[in-house]
């Protein structure tokens, strides 16, 4: 073992505080906007079911549902600083984006790699923000840089996840209704000409599938079908051939009977109710295309294109095969 002395010197008591002032608060004294940011993180990150990136301003204060009844506008639909959902103004990087029959958003955005912020001006704008007494909400495309950036992804949304809401409670359901959307895409940005000229796009498609929809029809029964067989062949009543042809298979059931008289003395015909299951496939495509060009420092030029192309089969269902509605939409927005 080894022991080691030394003598340690007892130094002075000091203490020293240093206080430093500095502003890193930012006033905003040109007008009274009070204005809100969602970033381009808070947008792919946090779950919003329909991808619209307005429906993030729930997180903004101030901002409230406007109940089961709705706000009566297309799109996004909240109600801020009191003001009727109406009231709002929607943009997409600053140009027109309103709907001008039901007002709300007349393109719907759902791209989820498409937008890199949204602001959200609360009230008392300024009076280039004018037509509107609620908020006015911008939504900016995203752009690229110097660099060469892209993304792909998938979001599956099975019906497996969902819990009834409290309105299918009360309609009598056990269980949720089946269904499946798949919304997959892909995004790619980067340089054309470094620090001058910049390119980015991004696609994506949304498939959703449901169990079949019921709907019903009132037919003649099968001793219906048979008793009109009975009095018109195949070939002697071209009207009765075509109706015939039109309901196909369908057959009203025999236990609730609507007897429809035909005259000349003759049985009524039996009538029933009839219940089939009609698909109702939805398919939406999205694109989005933004090229920027910065000369100098002082200026940029930048052209961007918005697609929306929409197909609901069926969107206006009926038991009868190829008699029902489909819906075909198609939005553009450019600039």
């Amino acid at each position: 073992i080894t022991e080691v002395s030394f003598n340690l010197a007892i130094g002075n008591v000091g203490e020293v505080v240093n206080i430093t002032s500095e502003s890193s608060v930012i006033l905003q004294n040109q007008d009274g906007a009070r204005t809100s940011t969602i970033t381009d993180r808070q947008i792919t990150d946090l779950p919003v079911a329909s991808l619209n990136p307005s429906d993030l301003v729930y997180t903004v204060p101030g901002v409230v549902s406007p109940g089961l009844g709705g706000g009566f506008v297309q799109g996004s639909d909240f109600s801020i600083n009191g003001m009727r959902p109406r009231a709002n103004s929607q943009l997409i990087d600053g140009t027109e984006n309103n709907d001008l029959g039901v007002n709300g958003q007349a393109y719907i955005p759902s791209l989820r790699e498409g937008f890199q912020e949204v602001s959200v001006l609360g009230g008392d704008n300024g009076a280039e923000y004018g037509r509107g007494g609620g908020a006015v909400i911008n939504l900016n495309t995203r752009s690229a840089g110097n660099k060469y950036q892209g993304s792909v992804y998938d979001i599956i949304a099975p019906s497996a996840l969902f819990s009834l809401s409290s309105g299918q409670r009360r309609q009598g359901l056990t269980s949720v209704p089946r269904s499946i959307q798949n919304q997959y895409g892909f995004s790619l940005g980067g340089p054309i000409k470094r620090d001058q000229l910049f390119f980015f796009g991004t696609f994506q498609a949304s498939p959703f599938r449901t169990s079949l929809a019921p709907v019903s029809a009132v037919v003649p029964t099968q001793a219906g079908v048979n008793q009109l067989r009975s009095i018109y062949a195949p070939g002697q009543s071209p009207n009765l051939d075509r109706y015939l042809s039109i309901i196909g298979s369908l057959r009203g059931a025999p236990g609730v009977r609507v007897p429809v008289p035909i005259g000349g003395g003759r049985a009524p015909i039996p009538f029933g109710l009839a219940t089939a299951g009609v698909s109702q496939p939805v398919n939406d495509y999205q694109w989005l295309s933004r090229v920027d060009w910065t000369p100098s420092t002082k200026d940029t030029f930048t052209f961007r294109y918005l697609f929306d192309d929409n197909n609901s089969r069926n969107a206006a269902p009926s038991a009868f095969d190829g008699f029902g509605v489909d819906l075909k939409l198609r939005s553009q927005n450019f600039h």
